[in-house]
């Protein structure tokens, strides 16, 4: 009886314990990439997100430049 159980234990060991160790570990890989993309995307976004700010600020302040040139032409023209 010993002898059976002892095999039956070594049976599922190697046939059902490894497999599924394996399958963990492939998981556990796996859910780090993702994680390690999803840092990336996020830095990326945070990125993309001040860039576009920067330029938003860029462009109101040449918009402003360019308000100031209209207004005094249209003074030294004497139009308004």
């Amino acid at each position: 009886m010993t002898v059976v159980l002892g095999s039956s234990l070594v049976y599922i060991q190697r046939n059902i314990n490894r497999p599924i160790r394996k399958a963990v570990e492939g998981i556990t890989e796996a859910s780090g990439q993702v994680a390690s993309g999803s840092n990336q995307i996020s830095s990326a976004s945070q990125a993309l997100a001040e860039e576009s700010a920067s330029a938003s600020e860029e462009m109101s302040a040449q918009a402003e430049q360019m308000r100031e040139i209209l207004r005094q032409l249209v003074e030294m023209d004497g139009i308004g």
